[in-house]
């Protein structure tokens, strides 16, 4: 229903991704194709478009020193407002053929924080106190 903002010929396509050069992104047609079977960050910018939120991806290795990858980036989708985004980390890689530089990052897990130990026992101690 909304190609133009996941098509990157498109005047209307998702502004942080065409700003990246680093980016480099399937066009519109592959991943509609490739969505029920792989990840990518159009994939990550139509999910934040379904569950309202924005998403922050994780890729720890640093492509260039100092600088983020690109796969470390705050997606906003399409009538994004709130402001806690869903962490996420990108887990798997491959690349598309051997010897290819053109690498295949197509899976994620979502990050959850757990509770300080601190924190769980202060909750212990109010639930005590309030018996």
């Amino acid at each position: 229903m909304h190609r133009d903002f996941y098509d990157v010929t498109s005047t209307q396509y998702y502004e942080p991704y065409r700003m990246d050069l680093g980016l480099v992104l399937p066009g519109y047609t592959a991943f509609v194709a490739d969505l029920v079977r792989d990840s990518d960050m159009l994939s990550v910018l139509a999910l934040s478009s379904v569950i309202q939120k924005p998403i922050q991806t994780r890729w720890r290795i640093a492509v260039h020193p100092g600088e983020a990858s690109p796969f470390t980036k705050l997606v906003c989708g399409r009538d994004v407002h709130t402001v806690n985004p869903v962490q996420v980390l990108w887990t798997v890689c491959g690349q598309y053929a051997p010897h290819s530089t053109v690498v295949s990052i197509n899976h994620f897990v979502p990050l959850i924080a757990l509770p300080v130990a601190s924190d769980i026992d202060e909750r212990e101690e109010q639930t005590t106190d309030a018996d």
